[in-house]
Protein backbone atom coordinates (compact mmCIF):
# COMPACT_ATOMS: atom_id res chain seq x y z
CA UNK A 1 0.00 0.00 0.00
CA UNK A 2 1.63 3.49 -1.31
CA UNK A 3 0.32 6.77 -1.21
CA UNK A 4 2.59 9.33 -2.53
CA UNK A 5 1.10 12.28 -3.34
CA UNK A 6 2.46 15.91 -4.15
CA UNK A 7 -0.48 18.22 -3.34
CA UNK A 8 -2.19 18.77 -0.21
CA UNK A 9 -5.47 17.94 -1.72
CA UNK A 10 -3.83 14.79 -2.75
CA UNK A 11 -2.84 14.05 0.38
CA UNK A 12 -6.27 14.67 1.92
CA UNK A 13 -8.11 12.55 -0.55
CA UNK A 14 -5.46 9.44 0.30
CA UNK A 15 -6.34 10.17 4.06
CA UNK A 16 -9.89 9.59 3.86
CA UNK A 17 -9.14 6.18 1.52
CA UNK A 18 -6.62 4.78 3.67
CA UNK A 19 -9.50 5.19 6.77
CA UNK A 20 -11.82 3.74 5.01
CA UNK A 21 -9.41 0.98 4.14
CA UNK A 22 -8.96 0.97 7.49
CA UNK A 23 -12.54 0.40 9.05
CA UNK A 24 -12.64 -2.02 6.22
CA UNK A 25 -9.33 -4.11 7.68
CA UNK A 26 -10.84 -4.11 11.26
CA UNK A 27 -13.83 -6.53 10.10
CA UNK A 28 -11.04 -9.23 9.50
CA UNK A 29 -10.29 -9.01 13.31
CA UNK A 30 -13.60 -8.79 13.78
CA UNK A 31 -14.36 -11.74 11.88
CA UNK A 32 -11.60 -13.67 13.30
CA UNK A 33 -9.03 -13.31 10.81
CA UNK A 34 -5.89 -12.17 13.08
CA UNK A 35 -3.54 -12.59 10.59
CA UNK A 36 -5.50 -10.83 8.02
CA UNK A 37 -5.84 -7.77 10.21
CA UNK A 38 -2.40 -7.57 11.35
CA UNK A 39 -0.74 -7.56 8.09
CA UNK A 40 -3.51 -4.85 7.10
CA UNK A 41 -2.91 -2.89 9.68
CA UNK A 42 0.68 -2.98 9.48
CA UNK A 43 0.44 -1.52 5.65
CA UNK A 44 -1.97 1.38 6.93
CA UNK A 45 0.16 2.48 9.95
CA UNK A 46 2.91 2.81 7.97
CA UNK A 47 0.95 4.41 4.69
CA UNK A 48 -0.30 6.98 7.41
CA UNK A 49 3.18 7.62 8.85
CA UNK A 50 4.14 8.38 5.01
CA UNK A 51 1.16 10.67 4.85
CA UNK A 52 2.13 12.93 7.57
CA UNK A 53 6.30 12.76 6.67
CA UNK A 54 4.68 13.79 3.49
CA UNK A 55 2.70 16.67 4.90
CA UNK A 56 5.63 17.74 7.25
CA UNK A 57 8.05 17.88 4.19
CA UNK A 58 5.44 19.40 1.90
CA UNK A 59 4.27 22.08 4.15
CA UNK A 60 7.26 23.11 6.56
CA UNK A 61 5.11 25.87 8.00
CA UNK A 62 2.21 23.45 9.09
CA UNK A 63 4.09 23.05 12.62
CA UNK A 64 4.00 26.58 13.06
CA UNK A 65 0.41 27.05 11.82
CA UNK A 66 -2.27 27.51 14.49
CA UNK A 67 -5.25 24.98 14.26
CA UNK A 68 -8.94 27.23 15.38
CA UNK A 69 -10.69 24.06 14.31
CA UNK A 70 -12.34 22.00 17.13
CA UNK A 71 -11.58 18.63 15.78
CA UNK A 72 -7.64 19.33 17.28
CA UNK A 73 -8.89 19.00 20.49
CA UNK A 74 -11.97 16.52 20.36
CA UNK A 75 -11.61 13.10 22.66
CA UNK A 76 -11.85 9.69 20.22
CA UNK A 77 -13.75 8.33 23.11
CA UNK A 78 -17.13 8.68 20.67
CA UNK A 79 -15.62 6.21 18.23
CA UNK A 80 -15.31 3.81 20.74
CA UNK A 81 -18.16 1.37 21.55
CA UNK A 82 -18.57 -1.55 24.35
CA UNK A 83 -20.26 -4.96 23.99
CA UNK A 84 -21.88 -5.29 26.80
CA UNK A 85 -22.51 -8.64 26.58
CA UNK A 86 -18.70 -9.38 27.95
CA UNK A 87 -19.40 -8.62 31.34
CA UNK A 88 -21.73 -11.69 31.11
CA UNK A 89 -19.23 -14.04 31.97
CA UNK A 90 -18.27 -15.10 35.68
CA UNK A 91 -15.68 -13.12 36.96
CA UNK A 92 -15.30 -16.46 39.85
CA UNK A 93 -12.31 -18.66 40.27
CA UNK A 94 -12.44 -22.14 38.66
CA UNK A 95 -11.13 -25.44 39.74
CA UNK A 96 -7.21 -24.44 38.73
CA UNK A 97 -7.71 -21.24 40.50
CA UNK A 98 -7.74 -19.39 37.41
CA UNK A 99 -9.52 -15.74 36.91
CA UNK A 100 -11.86 -13.95 34.48
CA UNK A 101 -10.49 -11.17 33.36
CA UNK A 102 -11.75 -7.77 31.35
CA UNK A 103 -10.02 -7.82 27.94
CA UNK A 104 -11.53 -4.49 26.12
CA UNK A 105 -11.53 -6.47 22.93
CA UNK A 106 -13.91 -4.04 20.67
CA UNK A 107 -11.91 -2.35 17.59
CA UNK A 108 -12.24 1.45 17.46
CA UNK A 109 -13.69 2.53 14.01
CA UNK A 110 -13.17 6.30 12.59
CA UNK A 111 -17.14 7.70 11.83
CA UNK A 112 -17.71 8.16 8.60
CA UNK A 113 -17.78 11.61 8.65
CA UNK A 114 -14.91 12.34 10.36
CA UNK A 115 -11.61 14.67 8.90
CA UNK A 116 -8.37 13.49 9.39
CA UNK A 117 -6.99 16.75 7.61
CA UNK A 118 -5.96 18.73 10.58
CA UNK A 119 -2.05 18.86 11.65
CA UNK A 120 -2.16 16.61 14.92
CA UNK A 121 -2.24 13.39 13.53
CA UNK A 122 -1.48 11.23 16.87
CA UNK A 123 -5.27 10.35 17.74
CA UNK A 124 -5.50 8.74 14.05
CA UNK A 125 -2.23 7.10 14.40
CA UNK A 126 -3.09 5.70 18.04
CA UNK A 127 -6.52 4.58 17.14
CA UNK A 128 -5.23 2.49 14.00
CA UNK A 129 -2.11 1.68 16.44
CA UNK A 130 -4.66 0.26 19.02
CA UNK A 131 -6.84 -1.83 16.66
CA UNK A 132 -3.29 -3.71 15.95
CA UNK A 133 -2.25 -4.48 19.57
CA UNK A 134 -5.29 -5.76 19.87
CA UNK A 135 -5.06 -7.90 16.87
CA UNK A 136 -1.52 -9.28 17.98
CA UNK A 137 -3.16 -10.14 21.89
CA UNK A 138 -6.09 -11.92 20.37
CA UNK A 139 -3.97 -13.88 17.79
CA UNK A 140 -1.97 -14.67 21.08
CA UNK A 141 -5.05 -16.54 22.31
CA UNK A 142 -6.71 -17.49 19.69
CA UNK A 143 -7.16 -21.06 19.09
CA UNK A 144 -5.19 -20.80 15.25
CA UNK A 145 -2.22 -19.35 16.70
CA UNK A 146 -0.02 -21.70 16.25
CA UNK A 147 -0.66 -21.33 12.47
CA UNK A 148 0.61 -17.83 12.58
CA UNK A 149 4.32 -18.77 12.66
CA UNK A 150 5.55 -16.82 15.43
CA UNK A 151 4.88 -17.52 19.20
CA UNK A 152 2.12 -16.71 21.14
CA UNK A 153 4.61 -14.88 23.41
CA UNK A 154 6.35 -12.95 20.77
CA UNK A 155 2.59 -11.85 19.66
CA UNK A 156 2.12 -10.77 23.47
CA UNK A 157 5.02 -8.76 23.61
CA UNK A 158 4.67 -7.09 20.12
CA UNK A 159 1.09 -6.04 21.30
CA UNK A 160 2.95 -4.96 24.39
CA UNK A 161 4.93 -2.35 22.62
CA UNK A 162 1.76 -1.41 20.76
CA UNK A 163 -0.29 -0.37 23.59
CA UNK A 164 2.93 1.00 25.17
CA UNK A 165 3.56 3.21 22.26
CA UNK A 166 -0.35 4.25 22.41
CA UNK A 167 -0.15 4.78 26.14
CA UNK A 168 2.81 7.32 25.81
CA UNK A 169 1.28 9.41 22.78
CA UNK A 170 -1.94 9.71 24.93
CA UNK A 171 0.14 11.96 27.40
CA UNK A 172 1.34 14.10 24.39
CA UNK A 173 -1.93 14.68 22.85
CA UNK A 174 -4.65 17.03 23.90
CA UNK A 175 -7.59 14.82 22.09
CA UNK A 176 -6.26 11.97 23.65
CA UNK A 177 -6.01 13.47 27.12
CA UNK A 178 -9.25 13.90 27.19
CA UNK A 179 -10.07 10.51 25.71
CA UNK A 180 -10.61 8.77 29.14
CA UNK A 181 -11.99 5.60 27.97
CA UNK A 182 -8.93 5.37 25.51
CA UNK A 183 -6.40 5.34 28.18
CA UNK A 184 -8.53 3.30 30.15
CA UNK A 185 -8.73 0.69 27.35
CA UNK A 186 -5.17 0.94 26.60
CA UNK A 187 -4.14 0.76 30.39
CA UNK A 188 -6.68 -1.73 30.92
CA UNK A 189 -5.48 -4.35 28.23
CA UNK A 190 -1.68 -3.41 29.22
CA UNK A 191 -2.31 -4.54 32.77
CA UNK A 192 -3.71 -7.97 31.01
CA UNK A 193 -0.69 -8.47 29.06
CA UNK A 194 1.90 -7.66 31.50
CA UNK A 195 -0.09 -10.46 34.10
CA UNK A 196 0.08 -12.76 31.01
CA UNK A 197 3.82 -12.18 30.48
CA UNK A 198 3.90 -12.85 34.39
CA UNK A 199 5.54 -9.10 34.60
CA UNK A 200 3.16 -8.22 37.88
CA UNK A 201 4.98 -5.51 38.97
CA UNK A 202 4.51 -3.29 35.81
CA UNK A 203 1.13 -4.66 35.53
CA UNK A 204 0.43 -2.78 39.18
CA UNK A 205 1.26 0.32 37.52
CA UNK A 206 -1.27 0.31 34.64
CA UNK A 207 -4.09 -1.02 37.39
CA UNK A 208 -3.23 1.79 39.72
CA UNK A 209 -3.59 3.97 37.05
CA UNK A 210 -7.07 2.70 36.09
CA UNK A 211 -8.37 2.08 39.80
CA UNK A 212 -6.97 6.21 39.90
CA UNK A 213 -8.84 7.25 37.04
CA UNK A 214 -12.57 5.22 38.00
CA UNK A 215 -11.81 7.25 41.49
CA UNK A 216 -11.56 10.71 39.90
CA UNK A 217 -14.35 9.98 37.71
CA UNK A 218 -16.81 8.68 40.86
CA UNK A 219 -15.64 11.46 43.24
CA UNK A 220 -15.96 14.67 41.20
CA UNK A 221 -18.90 13.19 38.74
CA UNK A 222 -17.22 14.00 35.77
CA UNK A 223 -17.92 11.92 32.36
CA UNK A 224 -21.02 11.37 32.95
CA UNK A 225 -22.11 10.51 29.22
CA UNK A 226 -18.80 8.35 29.23
CA UNK A 227 -19.85 6.48 32.78
CA UNK A 228 -23.50 6.00 31.11
CA UNK A 229 -22.60 4.74 27.65
CA UNK A 230 -19.48 2.16 28.61
CA UNK A 231 -21.25 1.39 32.24
CA UNK A 232 -19.78 -2.37 31.32
CA UNK A 233 -16.75 -1.67 30.30
CA UNK A 234 -15.76 0.22 33.59
CA UNK A 235 -17.32 -1.89 35.50
CA UNK A 236 -15.26 -4.99 33.80
CA UNK A 237 -11.83 -2.42 34.22
CA UNK A 238 -12.86 -1.78 38.27
CA UNK A 239 -13.41 -5.86 38.45
CA UNK A 240 -10.19 -6.24 37.19
CA UNK A 241 -8.63 -4.05 39.75
CA UNK A 242 -10.05 -6.03 42.10
CA UNK A 243 -9.35 -9.80 40.87
CA UNK A 244 -5.78 -8.43 40.89
CA UNK A 245 -5.50 -7.30 44.39
CA UNK A 246 -7.24 -10.80 45.06
CA UNK A 247 -4.69 -12.70 43.63
CA UNK A 248 -2.08 -13.59 41.74
CA UNK A 249 -3.26 -15.27 38.56
CA UNK A 250 -1.22 -18.16 36.62
CA UNK A 251 -3.98 -17.81 34.04
CA UNK A 252 -6.45 -15.44 32.43
CA UNK A 253 -9.37 -16.47 31.05
CA UNK A 254 -11.94 -14.73 28.58
CA UNK A 255 -15.12 -16.16 26.98
CA UNK A 256 -14.19 -19.86 27.96
CA UNK A 257 -10.15 -19.32 26.47
CA UNK A 258 -7.47 -19.75 28.84
CA UNK A 259 -4.93 -17.03 28.05
CA UNK A 260 -1.69 -19.24 29.39
CA UNK A 261 1.15 -16.95 31.21
CA UNK A 262 4.40 -17.66 29.00
CA UNK A 263 7.34 -17.50 31.18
Amino acid sequence: MSFSCSTSKERSLAKRRLLDRHNETIKLLENGDHSGAMTGLSHIVSAWRNLVRQDILGDPEAANTVQTTPMTTKSVDPFMTTKTQFLSQSHSTNDCDDESFYLYETCIRFPCDFDPNYYESSPVSCVIVFNLALAHQLAAHGKKSDALGVSPRHLLVRAFHLYDLCFKLSCTSQSLQRSVLYRLAVANNLGLLCLTLRSNSIAVNYFEYVLTTLMVMTTHGSQGKLMTRHKAALEGFFANVILRRQSCPCCVIKNGISFTVYY
